[in-house]
């Protein structure tokens, strides 16, 4: 009887981690972040945003990862992110090489224009909050995702 109710509970403990783990935690019209089966989540930042991490890529930047990074972390801090997600200042820790080629899989027309956002991909970055200190995995998301809409551009 006492193995009964342990196991219900611990299936209602685990269905209710499911349905929590599939919610969109926060949404703006720059990212948003959603939990993931698991203790973790998923960092997509809109087209806009991140057709301006490209042209800061190019232009600010002279293709220097390492400093688009940097504009991103940046941008993140001003933005309110870190007050979001906990773990995120570890989400730019020194991945340059990941970040870039995430970057360079980001769907992007070519040459660069300002008049197509539609065209462009979504930057994204996934974190996993059992290892608090390890740096994120950064990948590029296809236009046609449902978390990658246009959105604005930032300020």
């Amino acid at each position: 009887m006492k193995h009964r109710s342990i196991t219900r509970v611990l299936v209602i403990v685990a269905s209710c981690l499911l349905v929590a783990s599939a919610c969109t935690v926060h949404r703006n019209g720059h990212y948003q972040v959603d939990a993931v089966p698991g203790p973790g989540y998923h960092l997509h930042i809109y087209r806009n945003p991140t057709m301006m991490i490209w042209f800061a890529h190019s232009a600010v930047c002279g293709w220097n990862a390492g400093c688009t990074l940097q504009k991103v972390r940046e941008q993140a801090a001003v933005n309110g992110i870190f007050n979001t997600v906990s773990g995120l200042d570890f989400f730019f820790d020194n991945d340059v090489a990941d970040f870039e080629d995430a970057l360079m899989s980001t769907p992007h027309p070519w040459p660069l224009s300002v008049n197509l956002p539609e065209q462009y991909g979504c930057l994204g970055g996934y974190k996993n909050l059992l290892i608090p200190h390890a740096d994120g995995d950064w990948y590029g998301d296809p236009p046609d995702r449902p978390w990658c809409p246009v959105g604005l551009p930032l300020r």
